[in-house]
């Protein structure tokens, strides 16, 4: 046995719960021999009805103890070890459990005796039976329960619910069993101090005392210390010694490669030398959990420069982790064993293997191998939980790695594929709501679960698990409306207030989030959410006790959001560390805003009968109430009522309550000044004004306030108010106003203000405004309200100037688009604004400008600002170089030659040298020609030739911009492009109009060819392949396009600048581009960067030729060929992988643009047609399916106009892709 097992099995007591339904489970305790060998005779006790474990138990020298406790059956008091209605579920849940130890080499089934008394001697000689192990020791057992008095008479209503007079079970007649199985070498000692007349004895002890193999000690029981003696005295001795072998890989080498680790929530950390797992820079549990099970260790070798660099830091990392494991070291173990490590561990280690070695890799599988088997445990299985998820996902990868004469593939993978069944039926409501009490909880696992579903059905199509993925779908409704409108959810539970994606879900179920979510939903019987995009709402009420961890004292608490600002808070999650006084705090129920009761201990348990009482439903449309079942036999209700302009909060107390002094408590943000007064409490900021109406006026006496913290960001707190009611009424009631009558003390307040956008159209401000707002929950919409350019003649400038600066300067308030490098951009925008509002200014308003110039220049000028290599590097330089130009102000304060410099440097890493932008797209090759010619013009320095620059800039990018011109006004959207051309940028650099050009083009990156087909359509095919940069890039290498006759059919989903975070994602992704894809095997970052490209455009006979290649998917290239004629069109692809794939699909996307419309045949093919229904092509391919799609979104030629993106997917075998035909129709 490896040492890394049997040191764990050698120390590992333990007591627990195991689960295989919420219904069904056991108690047990597990204490290994002192001198624990795989064949230590291990004492197995089952407690009888209604039993407990027993206390204060003692390690034993030679032999291993295991007490078990059936949980099941009503009021958990047992199910006889066997079941409900005649099914056994309880008795073959507790054989899988003894089997699973066996298994995971714990104990020998052969060494097992079993013991018990009553119930649990009647499940001690069922097991010695079932495992034949060599005694069992019991104490008046039952062994008949077919046809006896103590049946029918003494329990028959419980053994009635047990068991099913219509078919018996073995298990029901103990002395028939043994004598079929004739085992008379299993000895039985049996004890009873049963009156020898009674029924019971006559019924359930004679029958078994006449057995050969049945030997009478007598009266009095035997306990631990006595059974113990009599294993010592009866039964042969074992072995005492085995053989422990110490893995041990190379010492690893000191010379590493920089480690650049950013894991938990904290900032980024660099390891260069010294490489230790002991290392924890950060004192966190949580950030040394994620250091140590390996997480970061994929993405850090697939950054190296080569293959060696990855071999030898593999090792090096590798080796460096085998000798921290090592026993006995001194070093903290904790995350050596810990259930979730071990699962993610062994899945980032059988990720890297194709990096390990020759020399290392038989050790990484021994490693990984021997996780498997201790995850194959019930010992380290943290059944109904999220680790134990990703547990078994775990166990069954590994099983599936192991060579198939391993006797351990079959039942492992077994195993994994029951506790995965296990897990999925218990993570949701049958709403889809996952248990664990927290929303990022439920966004995490519904990407986990799809992501490891998948895999695990490439690997086994197992239609239980492909019912369970099909099934994910259902937890999409409670995401949509948990995500507040500005895309986050509210810090509830262990949730952190954060954008979170919705991608995935969208592809699930796009029709969600095509509707409204207005109004107010229920969900799990425990979340009412009242939501509001109009409204700018979000307010959840939440009372549910569905699973076992990540569970906060929350009964009947609730969250309010309005308007961009969190008005009542939970404390959230802060870290999890969890004896640390604040993060107690922020799991008590006085981090959150709900009910408390003093000195009164809430309930943690989802078991408990009391907590089972909690829950929320919907009264009306608008209305619902939510019962608190944290505090024993304490009845207390909430009830919800709300038009978004008020929120009627109505609570409900028992006599017991109120004597025991609760309180209601309302968690508020630090930002609120908060007032006292007679009938109300009054928040405001200095420009929002709410209240918590008050009628009471003994309720409102007893307001108080306290300092408290919040967190609305993992690891990260912030100061807050604990606003505190204590009731004396059995009824109380409050009225959040959200917006109070309560006027600020402003001069100006109420003057009204419109800033118009592009998309969003007008927006009524009022002074003071916001500056931080962001009602349209669009970064763009922050960009251009803080830029100033939309500044006229019509604003009063000075007035709007001077509250910019008090928001920014006195009042100190910060936003990203202020003074960081997410702001660069308008930085550079507000530089040249206030440059020209300058010169025609008011003293004092020249006062305000200067200040703000100066600081702007400052932030340009900071390399934490700045970006190298970017356009919005080279924006800022050239917006620096004209307000030198200016004014004479900036140029007293600006270093004109460390501006040129830098940007003569971002300028090289923009652009090749041919005048190809490095950022992949049309329309920045536009943008970024006119910046650079900017700064031409701007520019001063003699040794810099930039006049014969620009013109070859200039004439590269007009040849190349009009070869994918789809007529004079729109373009091929490749990249981050616009659809609609940038006219008037295009003559401005140009001095022309734009016009199509015919004929074949290619630049390294994008190639085209414009030609007529057979029917006089004007064709015009384009193939694109580059990845250079991450700036504007798009995973959309060897993405095909197709126009004919000016109307592109076969698309790109195409880009807008007003988009959300999760819609510029997919935009992005792979699933936007007409383009081959492996399921299952995504784009990496840096992946194949510089190996993209295209080649050169070829004509042979009136077919062109355009091809390209990538290495975007590791270990794969991939080449596309794409042959155009004047009757069609012929796509080849071929996948070259280095190693097996994981993936054995191919996947050719089509988008199609919603012009057009398209149905799918039976003669494997596809129609495309016009809106008069007129065919416009056709297209087919041997041994492939056809397969429809609708998700993400689709941008149209208003940039601001969005839809959902359609088209159809060509699935094939990686074995036998074929050609993709492409037919012109007349």
């Amino acid at each position: 046995m490896n040492e890394f097992i049997a040191h764990r099995h050698r120390n590992l007591s333990k007591k627990g719960r195991y689960f295989i339904t919420k219904n069904t489970y056991l108690d047990y305790h597990w204490i290994p021999a002192k001198s624990w060998t795989p064949h230590s005779y291990t004492l197995v006790y089952f407690l009888g009805y209604n039993g407990a474990l027993p206390q204060n138990l003692v390690q034993n020298d030679s032999h291993n103890l295991l007490c078990i406790v059936d949980r099941s059956g009503p009021q958990s008091r047992g199910s006889w070890y066997f079941g409900s209605q005649g099914v056994p579920t309880t008795l073959n849940f507790v054989l899988n459990f003894i089997t699973q130890l066996c298994q995971a080499e714990l104990m020998v089934a052969e060494n097992t005796i079993f013991s018990g008394k009553g119930m649990g001697g009647h499940m001690a000689l069922f097991c010695q039976q079932e495992f034949k192990s060599v005694a069992s020791i019991v104490h008046n057992p039952t062994t008949n329960l077919v046809s006896s008095k103590y049946v029918e008479e003494t329990n028959a209503s419980l053994f009635r619910d047990i068991f099913s007079k219509s078919k018996t079970h073995d298990f029901q007649n103990l002395v028939k069993l043994i004598e079929k199985n004739q085992s008379s070498h299993c000895q039985i000692f049996l004890t009873s101090d049963l009156d020898i007349k009674s029924t019971f004895y006559t019924e359930q002890i004679l029958p078994l005392l006449a057995q050969d193999n049945v030997s009478n000690l007598g009266k009095n029981q035997l306990f631990f210390d006595a059974i113990f003696r009599l294993i010592d005295d009866t039964l042969p001795p074992v072995a005492t010694k085995f053989e422990i072998v110490r893995k041990n890989p190379p010492n690893p080498s000191e010379d590493i490669h920089p480690i650049h680790i950013k894991i938990s929530s904290r900032p980024e950390i660099c390891i260069d030398k010294d490489l230790t797992f002991d290392f924890d820079p950060y004192e966190d549990r949580s950030w040394r959990f994620w250091y140590q099970n390996l997480c970061w260790l994929e993405e850090h070798l697939e950054s190296l420069e080569n293959n060696k660099h990855q071999q030898d830091q593999f090792a090096t990392i590798f080796s460096t982790w085998m000798h921290h494991i090592v026993p006995d070291n001194g070093h903290d173990e904790e995350f050596f064993y810990h259930d979730h490590s071990l699962a993610y561990r062994a899945i980032h280690l059988m990720n890297c293997c194709r990096f390990a070695p020759e020399g290392i890799l038989p050790d990484v599988k021994s490693h990984i191998r021997d996780i498997g088997t201790l995850l194959l445990s019930p010992l380290e299985d943290n059944s109904l939980s999220n680790h134990a998820y990703d547990q078994a996902v775990s166990l069954f990868l590994i099983s599936y790695q192991l060579d198939e004469d391993d006797e351990c593939k079959h039942v492992w993978e077994k195993v994994a594929l029951k506790r995965l069944k296990r897990e999925l039926e218990y993570s949701f409501t049958s709403d889809g709501v996952h248990v664990e009490n927290s929303p990022s909880y439920h966004h995490g696992m519904i990407t986990n679960i799809h992501k490891s579903l998948t895999k695990v059905l490439k690997r086994n199509p197992h239609p239980e698990v492909n019912e369970h993925l099909e099934a994910l779908e259902k937890s999409v409704p409670f995401l949509r409306w948990i995500i507040r409108p500005d895309g986050k959810v509210p810090p509830i539970g262990d949730s952190e207030e954060k954008q979170v994606s919705t991608t995935l879900a969208r592809r699930m179920m796009p029709t969600i989030f095509q509707n409204k979510a207005e109004g107010m939903q229920v969900f799990g019987k425990g979340y009412a959410i009242w939501r509001s995009d109009e409204k700018n709402f979000h307010m959840t009420l939440k009372s549910c006790q569905h699973g076992r961890f990540h569970r906060h004292d929350d009964d009947c608490s609730i969250t309010l959001w309005s308007n961009g600002m969190n008005l009542i808070h939970d404390a959230g999650l802060l870290y999890y560390k969890e004896r640390d006084p604040d993060r107690i705090f922020v799991r008590s129920a006085q981090g959150h805003s709900g009910f408390e009761v003093p000195k009164v201990k809430p309930i943690r348990n989802m078991l408990d009968r009391n907590a089972q009482v909690a829950n929320v439903e919907a009264v009306s449309e608008m209305k619902a109430t939510g019962t608190q079942g944290m505090y024993a036999n304490l009845r207390m209700t909430r009830a919800i009522d709300t038009d978004f302009h008020k929120v009627v909060i109505v609570d409900q107390f028992c006599q017991s309550s109120i004597n025991k002094g609760v309180k209601q408590n309302f968690l508020l943000s630090h930002r609120w000044k908060i007032e006292l007064l007679p009938n109300k409490v009054l928040l405001s900021d200095g420009k929002k004004t709410w209240s918590f109406l008050v009628e009471d006026e003994e309720l409102m006496s007893s307001a108080t306030i306290e300092k408290v913290i919040i967190s609305r960001l993992k690891n990260k707190s912030e100061p807050a108010h604990k606003l505190t009611f204590t009731p004396k009424s059995l009824t109380t009631r409050l009225v959040i106003q959200i917006d109070d009558e309560h006027e600020p003390e402003n001069t100006k307040a109420g003057q009204k203000i419109a800033l118009h956008h592009e998309k969003f159209g007008n927006t009524e401000l009022m002074l003071p405004i916001d500056w931080s707002m962001n009602p349209h929950n669009s970064k763009n919409w922050m960009h251009h309200l803080n830029s100033l350019r939309w500044l006229g003649k019509h604003h009063p400038t000075e007035e709007i100037i001077a509250d910019f600066y008090s928001y920014h300067f006195e009042n100190k308030k910060r936003h990203a688009y202020f003074n960081t490098r997410a702001g660069d951009h308008t930085i550079s925008i507000r530089l040249i604004r206030c440059c020209n509002m300058y010169e025609h200014a008011s003293v004092s308003l020249k006062s305000l400008l200067e200040k703000i110039i100066r600081h702007d220049i400052s932030s340009l000028m900071k390399e934490t600002v700045y970006r190298a290599g970017h356009n919005h590097g080279l924006m800022a330089d050239v917006a620096l170089l004209q307000a030198t130009r200016m004014s004479e102000y900036c140029s007293k304060i600006i270093d004109v030659p460390s501006v040129q410099e830098r940007a003569k440097k971002t300028l090289s890493a923009m652009f090749f040298s041919s005048g190809l932008t490095k950022e992949h797209s049309l329309s920045y090759q536009l943008w970024n020609l006119n910046y650079a010619m900017e700064f031409f013009r701007e520019s001063s320095t003699d040794n810099y030739d930039g006049e014969n620059v620009e013109a070859d800039f200039q004439t590269f990018s007009k040849e190349f911009i009009d070869h994918f011109l789809v007529d004079s006004i729109y373009q091929f959207p490749i990249g981050d492009s616009f659809r609609k051309l940038n006219l008037n940028l295009y003559q401005k650099i140009f001095s022309t109009k734009p016009q199509v050009v015919l004929g074949a083009y290619h630049n390294d990156q994008f190639s085209s060819t414009r030609f007529e087909n057979q029917y006089s359509q004007m064709v015009h095919a384009t193939l694109v392949s580059g990845y250079n940069s991450h700036i504007h890039k798009q995973d959309d290498d060897l993405s095909f396009c197709l126009a004919i006759d000016g109307k592109i059919i076969i698309d790109d989903a195409g880009y807008t600048d007003t988009a959300t975070a999760e819609q510029y994602a997919f935009l992005a992704s792979t699933s936007a581009h007409s383009m081959l894809t492996l399921p299952g095997l995504e784009f990496k970052e840096n992946q194949g960067k510089d190996a993209s490209s295209v080649n050169p455009v070829t004509e042979n006979g009136g077919t062109y030729r355009l091809s390209g290649i990538h290495h975007r998917i590791p270990n794969t290239v991939v080449e596309r060929e794409v042959l155009a004629t004047s009757k069609g069109i012929s796509i080849n692809d071929n996948v070259m992988p280095s190693e097996q794939l994981e993936s054995q699909v191919v996947k050719r996307r089509f988008v199609i643009n919603p012009e057009f419309n398209f149905e799918i045949l039976d003669t494997r093919g596809v129609s495309i047609t016009d809106t008069d229904g007129k065919e416009v092509l056709f297209i087919q391919s041997n041994n492939a399916t056809f397969t429809s799609f609708s998700e993400g979104v689709y941008v149209g030629q208003d940039k601001r106009h969005t839809e959902i993106l359609k088209g159809f997917d060509v699935f094939a075998s990686i074995e036998n892709y074929g050609t993709i035909h492409v037919e012109f129709r007349k």
